[in-house]
């Protein structure tokens, strides 16, 4: 869980100074929400954990530009929806595309169900329900995070969600029919904050301490991983690869907050393919 804004900007303001016990803390608050909301969009666990570390490591390499006295979580996130974005278009492109993680077999079935229409969403519908939903965007903040027009970000929620809906009338009338049960259709958005996939499953919010080593170590350094993103652009989705595989949160909440934008516009974050 992400800390006080007091703490977070000592923790930027440490870090643009190269202290790396500071790097940390930013990477440890930050990874939960951040990894979540990438799987979701992209529905890949080790998609989700690159697009979630490379996320974090442009992030870090442009604190020099960022303007501390704004939260970085949103900064953040803009960063890592865009790539989570680019990710999920560019394997929509590959006739060869692997198989998303099956959900939890713990999970509520209607859960199952939500989470399974929401993945057949576009890429462009999924992020900002993930952003209005799992990170409490309100449109106007989404606007101003993916750089497009409040009314995209209205249109795009509204046919997200008029999609979802008719998808779950549909199942929910098949499972009436054969059950005799009552129909029930209305979204509900428990699925965000239920674990995910088994394989993802991790006891805390944290990732390993090898894994925001070694990402803070390539930010500082100016190394890029062996999935860079200049690479991913012009190939397709490359994996980033600057430590052990994290194994993300069981237990994500996200922080009630007015959420303000950084001025600062990274390089990772600058690039856009909007729709207008």
């Amino acid at each position: 869980m992400a800390g006080s804004g007091r703490d977070e900007r000592a923790w930027v303001r440490r870090a643009q100074a190269g202290s790396q016990t500071d790097f940390e803390a930013l990477f440890r608050a930050h990874w939960g929400p951040a990894y979540r909301a990438a799987y979701l969009v992209v529905r890949d666990a080790a998609a989700a954990e690159d697009i979630a570390q490379e996320g974090f490591i442009a992030a870090v390499r442009a604190l020099d530009r960022f303007d501390r006295r704004r939260p970085f979580g949103p900064w953040l996130h803009r960063i890592v929806v865009n790539r989570a974005i680019d990710w999920a278009r560019a394997r929509a492109l590959r006739p060869e595309g692997e198989a998303v993680d099956a959900p939890a077999p713990d999970r509520p079935e209607r859960d199952d169900e939500l989470l399974h229409e929401l993945g057949r969403l576009t890429p462009e519908h999924r992020a900002v329900i993930v952003l209005r939903y799992l990170l409490e965007y309100t449109p106007g903040e989404i606007a101003e995070l993916l750089e497009l027009p409040r009314g995209t970000v209205n249109s795009r929620l509204r046919r997200g969600l008029d999609s979802l809906k008719e998808r779950l009338e549909r199942i929910s009338r098949r499972s009436s029919a054969r059950t005799g049960a009552p129909r029930t259709a209305r979204p509900t958005w428990s699925f965000v904050m239920r674990p995910l996939p088994r394989t993802s499953r991790r006891k805390d919010s944290s990732p390993p301490s090898g894994l925001w080593t070694a990402s803070t170590a390539a930010a500082r350094s100016g190394r890029g991983c062996t999935g860079s993103s200049s690479t991913a652009r012009s190939t397709g989705p490359a994996p980033a690869r600057c430590g052990p595989r994290a194994k993300p949160s069981t237990r994500l909440r996200p922080t009630g907050r007015s959420a303000t934008t950084s001025s600062c516009t990274s390089s990772a974050a600058s690039r856009r393919s909007t729709e207008r």
